[in-house]
């Protein structure tokens, strides 16, 4: 079972306070049979495999609730609990919470409880109160919905709708996404634990590389451009605006290493630069201790100490002498340093500093077990800086058995003495959910302390989670001020970012000359992210005259760097012949390196070429197989361009019924030809049960949005009154509108409106 989605049957439960529902006149009863309706349809269930459980329906009178309860908790897979003050006091409903955060970690997850704020709770805007409640330290810590202006909406109302409809999207998502059952995990686990056994009793020393110098890392937003339209089942393919939440400022949840080791980036797409690196002190030469008959009075008065720092001392390390500035690790000479190290730390034997060090020297040298050891010797001793750096190494099993628990577990230490690098390691853990479940508070909360210590990283980070409401109320003021702070500390990843913001006008007042600005600056430093919105500005004219010679030269500045979007981006260039002459097979294999990164939108271009025969062979099976890739990443351009081919039977059986379903996904996500097409198989019966009403509904949404084979079809509708109350003016409206987009179909629907009208009427 590849997912929870995959369940025989699939069981919800939703958690209110009765007193609520029959205030508000069983409104609340209303709101679950709603959210039932959307999420049985989206997820192609029927009342035999899907059931939402409330306690007033599924439990019979005479049996004993709290078993009742236990059980059905037991058997859901997904938790919507409804929030008011009446709830948050309910023992019932702590009774029900409780129940399925166990069913929760027995399921090995952290995102399926889906909170519905009702009704204002105070304790909820102060975070000492919240996290000491049982029920609100767990919604504090969920993303919940702020449905509190949508209290008085009534259920069946249009606005409503889209919000459930939105609302058991996010359901959807988590249920479908990848998941190992919690006994395959084990037995993993298992496997695993047996092979590290088998691994480290045969392991046998290797020789030392010299490692790369690597800096601190941070994803960038990544935007991507292209247009043209095609016809109805394909994807309007216009990337110019920003990808998709918001500004889509997700960072790379990699470590700051500045203290001593390297981290690769678990996402390489997007290759990042560091925050400006310290310029290490003057390294005084070596000199022998001084002699005296008792020997050095102390450290500082011995030279192999001072030689040490001068060349091993951390700059982020806080203990470190007064004078000393520190060495980057890129800069770390361990050659020179590893001798005065030694030496200085055989006549002080017991001093953290010098034995962490020493573990900045050996693991330099790739010799991790001993950056293992001293680390760990020094972080006994309540040294902050080994503690982050025996994190970390934990963290990427270096030296010793990779354990995130652990790799926390020392983080923590380090953060709660104020160590910035370490606390900004722990927000990357509560982010990611390594070693501690997911917690966007928590990430957010020790991102703060970080970057209020001047931390660029996490200042960028703090950024990202405030343009995407994790954790914190979504702000993208907030998220442009931070980036700021880091982009005039030249972070890249951030001086692309706030470019980004100004592109958009999010958080900032629109201004394409400072996006080029803060672009440059990325770029300047290599910023393959901004070189690609380089890019995007030529490509799209933002402040500058349209031009697509130099968006390809950008383009392919970032594509070098193996930047997937800029692949895409080039991918188009050629497929379209702009700035570039038309190339199908070029176009093929950008496309190709995108999406062999797992870039959706490439797999998406790369399987309408092989639809088309274009630059590769004409393969249909091809097409399917990268349109579900893309698909099942949630593409909604990918999910529609999946239907048409089970519609048509080409490189899968037909399958009206699985049409339906991905053109229901991509609809869900407002693709209008996906709505347009869902529209058009109800108005048949196709896959679904013929029903006009939906029918003229998915139209609607279609048409809204301008598609104008769907106002034709709208059109036509009201002419024939199916689905909508006839009305003339209303299907000449809607004709016009589609006939305005250059539709002939709408335009041979007007004349006939117009011939039929100018007829003499009979008495």
């Amino acid at each position: 079972m590849a997912s929870l989605a995959e369940y025989p049957e699939i069981v919800g439960f939703f958690s209110y306070s009765r007193d609520d529902d029959e205030a508000f006149k069983g409104n609340l009863s209303a709101l679950r049979d709603a959210i039932s309706r959307e999420l049985s349809a989206e997820l192609g269930r029927t009342k035999r495999d899907f059931r939402l459980f409330q306690d007033k329906e599924a439990i019979a009178p005479g049996k004993l609730w709290e078993t009742e309860i236990a059980t059905a908790a037991d058997q859901s897979v997904f938790f919507i609990p409804i929030v008011t003050p009446r709830s948050v006091g309910s023992k019932y409903c702590h009774h029900e919470f409780s129940s399925f955060l166990a069913r929760e970690e027995k399921l090995g997850r952290n995102d399926l409880i889906f909170p519905i704020l009702y009704l204002t709770i105070p304790e909820l805007d102060d975070e000492t109160k919240w996290r000491n409640d049982p029920v609100l330290s767990v919604i504090g810590r969920r993303q919940y919905v702020d449905w509190r202006p949508l209290r008085h909406t009534p259920i069946d109302s249009p606005v409503m709708g889209e919000a459930i409809e939105k609302f058991c999207g996010k359901i959807v998502a988590a249920l479908r996404a990848p998941w190992v059952p919690p006994e395959e995990r084990r037995r993993q686990q298992e496997i695993a634990a047996q092979r590290r056994e088998q691994e480290e009793s045969a392991r046998v020393p290797v020789a030392a590389v010299e490692p790369q110098a690597t800096k601190p890392e941070a994803r960038a937003a990544e935007t991507a451009i292209g247009s043209g339209a095609g016809p109805d089942r394909r994807l309007v393919w216009l990337l110019g605006g920003l990808a998709a939440l918001g500004l889509a400022l997700v960072a790379v949840l990699s470590f700051v290493w500045r203290a001593s080791l390297v981290h690769p980036s678990p996402n390489p797409p997007a290759p990042q630069l560091a925050p400006p690196l310290a310029a290490p002190s003057a390294v005084p030469p070596a000199a022998p201790p001084a002699k005296t008959e008792s020997g050095p009075k102390s450290m500082d008065e011995d030279a192999n100490v001072r030689q040490c720092d001068a060349l091993a001392a951390s700059p982020d390390d806080k203990e470190r002498p007064k004078g000393v500035a520190g060495v980057v690790r890129k800069e770390l000479d361990a050659t020179a340093a590893e001798a005065p190290c030694r030496a200085a730390l055989a006549a002080f034997p017991n001093a953290p500093r010098l034995q962490f060090e020493l573990a900045r020297v050996a693991a330099e040298k790739k010799d991790y077990a001993e950056a293992v050891e001293l680390n760990r010797k020094a972080a006994d001793q309540g040294y902050a800086a080994a503690q982050n750096n025996l994190g970390a190494l934990y963290e990427s099993g270096k030296g010793v058995a990779k354990d995130d628990a652990q790799a926390a577990a020392w983080l923590r230490k380090a953060a709660e003495q104020g160590s910035y690098v370490a606390q900004y390691n722990l927000g990357v853990l509560y982010r990611g959910g390594k070693g501690v479940a997911q917690d966007y508070a928590q990430a957010a909360a020790w991102f703060r302390k970080a970057a209020d210590q001047g931390l660029a990283a996490a200042q960028n980070d703090l950024g990202v989670l405030h343009a995407n409401g994790e954790g914190v109320a979504q702000d993208y003021v907030q998220a442009a001020a931070w980036y700021r702070k880091a982009a005039d500390q030249n972070y890249a990843a951030a001086q692309n970012s706030l470019g980004l913001c100004y592109l958009s006008g999010k958080g900032v007042v629109q201004d394409y000359a400072q996006a080029m600005a803060w672009f440059r600056k990325a770029a300047d430093q290599g910023s393959a992210a901004g070189r690609n919105n380089i890019g995007v500005i030529y490509a799209n004219g933002n402040g500058v005259p349209q031009d697509f010679v130099q968006a390809a030269a950008w383009y392919r500045k970032a594509a070098d760097q193996n930047h997937a979007v800029a692949q895409d981006n080039l991918g188009w260039l050629y497929e379209n012949g702009k700035g570039v002459a038309r190339d199908y097979a070029q176009a093929a294999g950008w496309f190709q390196k995108a999406a062999d990164r797992g870039y959706a939108g490439a797999q998406n271009h790369l399987g309408w070429l092989y639809e088309n025969g274009k630059g590769v062979p004409k393969d249909y099976a091809q097409a399917a197989a990268w349109f579900r890739k893309a698909a099942d990443q949630g593409l909604a351009a990918a999910q529609n361009n999946l239907g048409w081919l089970y519609e048509n039977g080409e490189g899968v059986a037909k399958d009206d019924a699985q049409a339906a379903a991905w053109f229901r996904k991509a609809a869900a996500q407002g693709h209008a030809a996906a709505q347009n097409n869902l529209g058009r198989l109800y108005q048949q019966g196709e896959g679904v049960p013929k029903d006009l009403t939906q029918a003229a509904a998915w139209f609607r949404k279609a048409a809204d949005q301008g598609y104008a084979a769907a106002q034709n079809s709208l059109g036509l509708l009201y002419e024939s009154g199916e689905g909508v109350p006839k009305d003339l003016t209303q299907a000449a409206a809607w004709f016009q509108k589609a006939a305005d987009h250059g539709d002939a179909a709408a335009k041979d629907a007007l004349a006939r409106l117009s011939k039929n009208s100018s007829k003499p009427s009979r008495n």
